[in-house]
């Protein structure tokens, strides 16, 4: 009898085991996966402090700033646009240059590309930390220092986030800057106690805004200039004063918006950006090298999102004749390519190939600002798509892909990697099957629903895939604030492109606006006077 019952136990006892791997396994695999908790590397942005407790990153101008430096570089700057030698333009240049040292004399490195006065981010890696929403821990950093100094700090919150929660392993989210001390650290730390990786806007391949300066590739092309303004001009109306009269109307708006078409369509901004790349030339090239050397040009992390290959020229650009004072600085800039970027590639494969899933997600719809000669690039305003996107082919801003480059994919079997408004080839990129890209959205703008897309790819069972669920295709669109997969019913909406038209209607529209505004004026002149007596 015994026996009997001992055998019924056994029995009992492996049924459950067996319940429990082949049922209760999967369950626990999924928590587990809930239970990673996540670090994220935001971009920059956030105040940084001297050891006295004073924001060293305030750039905002000082009361009555402008105008002083209106009136101190005023006499320099018309002697050297008259007369352009290069003593006028030397001296219009110092005059500039110490003007705005004022506005970074807190927060300039020095020629090592290093911090003066222990000034840096209100936060310590090693102090105990709490998520602040899923389960996602935010990791601040330096952003003025070398992603690789960055990647220490990261280090050491890492180990203290898997300390405090028991995990083996953390998920890393990057984004925009913030993927440079990612990568920085995957270079130096390997991925062993990395779950997942996930990629949002990265500005690891470069940033446009940081590029045209430091390599003196900035130039004014009429139409970039003309659709940046359109659809700044798309906005809602400012609720400022624009003048002494507090006149913010919708004729005046409207005014401004037609006014701009109709400058671009009768040619006006093609002669007026010709005049502007001149005097650019003439003087503001010479004067922005002393300018940037004042501040930001100090920095290494903001030297991190110059484009890769672009990287000498810029060095040559900036520090010409002043090698030797900034080599510390250069070899940083030169040590951060060399160690990090140039191998980053092979990195990210050998890491996926290790069982480390790698997620990219980028936006696009917008072209740069009209500053630089990559400004017809498709982008989400800072950085290019088939950078942020890790090597999407693309077409142009305001154009698509040939039909010969659509035919020859389809006939290759890569159709399926083509975006429904033909403007992205994603089979081009370092991880074609867990790439996304979003229409509509810019660099800046953090919808809620980012943060809910990284975290159902840190916490699904396997790695998530653009087939994993159709709600959340490869091409994706942001709809008024909602994410909506991209087809060919909305396709037209994924790229803000200004209405075209010709130099007529455009021209019949300025005066049917400024007759609006005229009359928007003597409605409001009864209140103004009412108000000037009062």
């Amino acid at each position: 009898m015994q026996r009997a019952k001992r055998a019924v136990s056994l029995l009992v006892a492996a049924v459950i085991f067996v319940s429990l791997i082949t049922v209760g396994f999967p369950q626990r695999a999924a928590a587990a996966a809930a239970d990673v908790p996540t670090i994220y590397v935001i971009g920059q942005g956030w105040a940084l402090y001297n050891p006295q407790g004073e924001v060293v990153t305030d750039f905002s101008l000082p009361e009555g700033f402008l105008e002083a430096a209106v009136k101190d570089c005023l006499p320099s700057f018309l002697k050297a646009a008259l007369f352009s030698t290069d003593k006028n333009v030397n001296e219009y240049a110092d005059k500039l240059a110490a003007n705005l040292s004022q506005l970074y004399a807190k927060a300039k490195f020095d020629d090592n590309g290093e911090p003066t006065d222990g000034s840096g981010p209100a936060f310590d890696p090693a102090a105990p930390a709490r998520p602040y929403k899923y389960n996602f821990y935010q990791f601040q950093y330096d952003w003025r220092r070398d992603p690789r100094e960055s990647a220490e700090q990261l280090a050491v919150f890492i180990d203290n986030i898997r300390a405090a929660t028991g995990a083996e392993k953390v998920n890393l989210l990057g984004r925009c800057e913030g993927v440079c001390p990612v990568m920085a650290y995957l270079t130096a730390y390997g991925a062993e106690k990395v779950n997942r990786l996930f990629f949002l806007n990265s500005g690891f391949r470069g940033i446009a805004g940081a590029d045209a300066p430091f390599s003196g590739n900035i130039c004014f092309e009429a139409k970039p200039a003309r659709d940046w303004l359109d659809e700044a001009l798309n906005g809602d109306i400012p609720d400022v004063p624009i003048n002494s009269m507090d006149i913010v109307t919708q004729p005046y708006w409207l005014l401004l918006k037609a006014l701009v078409r109709a400058v671009y369509e009768s040619y006006g901004l093609e002669i007026a950006a010709q005049a502007v790349n001149s005097l650019y030339n003439r003087m503001f090239r010479p004067a922005l090298r002393k300018t940037m050397l004042t501040g930001y040009a100090t920095w290494p992390g903001i030297w991190a999102m110059v484009f890769e290959e672009n990287t000498e020229t810029a060095i040559s650009f900036v520090f010409e004749g002043q090698e030797e004072r900034y080599a510390g600085l250069i070899e940083k800039i030169r040590g951060y390519n060399r160690e990090v970027r140039s191998g980053a590639d092979d990195l990210l494969r050998k890491i996926n190939a290790e069982g480390v899933d790698v997620g990219v997600l980028a936006k696009y719809g917008y072209a740069t600002d009209p500053i630089e000669k990559g400004a017809k690039q498709l982008s989400d305003e800072k950085a290019y798509l088939k950078h942020s996107s890790f090597g999407a082919t693309t077409a142009c801003f305001g154009e698509t892909l040939p039909d010969e480059y659509i035919a020859a994919a389809a006939a290759e079997g890569r159709e399926r990697y083509i975006s429904p408004d033909r403007l992205i080839d994603t089979s081009t990129c370092l991880f074609p099957d867990s790439t996304w890209t979003i229409g509509a959205l810019q660099h800046q703008i953090v919808p809620a629903y980012l943060d809910a897309f990284a975290y159902r790819f840190f916490t699904a069972e396997t790695a998530m895939t653009v087939d994993s669920d159709p709600a959340f295709p490869q091409f994706l669109l942001n709809d008024d604030g909602n994410l909506v997969p991209l087809t060919a019913e909305n396709q037209d909406r994924s790229q803000v492109r200004p209405e075209k038209r010709g130099f007529f209607p455009a021209l019949k529209e300025f005066f049917t606006q400024l007759i609006s505004y005229i009359k928007a004026l003597f409605r409001s002149l009864p209140e103004r006077l009412s108000t000037a007596r009062s």
